[in-house]
């Protein structure tokens, strides 16, 4: 009984390779967000302490995987800074699941 159910092993795995393989094909991927413009940033809306010391370099090539990267830093001298980096990455308003990959 074992057996003959294992002969259809083949077919429902190829099955659902074609079935991943054709909802990924509707995904919108952003690659290299790191290397892209329109990025923005501030210390006063993201909370804590604000008037942080803050910095973003573009385009790092070292440390860095593919050969650029993004170096963001936060520093100074008040307790409690904090800081926020953002860029829109579409208008899609119907967008409901987000991957974000990092290497470090």
């Amino acid at each position: 009984m074992f057996q003959k159910s294992l002969r259809f092993l083949p077919a429902v795995l190829l099955f659902m390779l074609l079935t991943v393989f054709a909802a990924s094909a509707t995904d919108t991927v952003f690659p290299h967000i790191e290397d892209l413009s329109g990025w923005d940033s501030c210390t006063g809306c993201a909370g804590g302490g604000g008037k942080a010391v803050y910095s973003m370099h573009q385009h790092q090539a070292s440390p860095s995987v593919d050969g650029s990267s993004m170096e963001i830093s936060l520093g100074g001298t008040k307790p409690f800074s904090h800081v926020l980096y953002w860029r829109r990455m579409s208008s899609n308003g119907t967008a409901s699941n987000f991957v974000l990959d990092m290497y470090y």
